[in-house]
């Protein structure tokens, strides 16, 4: 098992053990991080979430799908009613 010393200086966690990463971050996995570690958490590494994406507006949208479709193409047996 990879040495962890602490979060940041291991770069696979994706191979460790739940419990070994729980132990590197100093966390009981059945209760969490104590109020005092989440609010250092907070304070050091920010919110634990994804940034926003602006939503594109539907002028840009409907031509974006309608080039989609264009570029795909229509099935011709769709097109009529299963016949070529």
């Amino acid at each position: 098992m990879p040495p962890v010393t602490g979060h940041g200086t291991c770069t696979s966690w994706s191979v460790l053990s739940p419990d070994h990463v729980a132990a590197a971050f100093d966390v009981d996995p059945a209760r969490g991080p104590s109020t005092a570690r989440a609010a250092e958490l907070l304070r050091t590494d920010g919110p634990n979430s994804l940034p926003e994406e602006n939503p594109v507006p539907g002028r840009q949208r409907c031509p974006a799908q309608c080039r989609s479709h264009l570029q795909t193409g229509f099935d011709s047996k769709q097109m009529n009613g299963g016949q070529r």
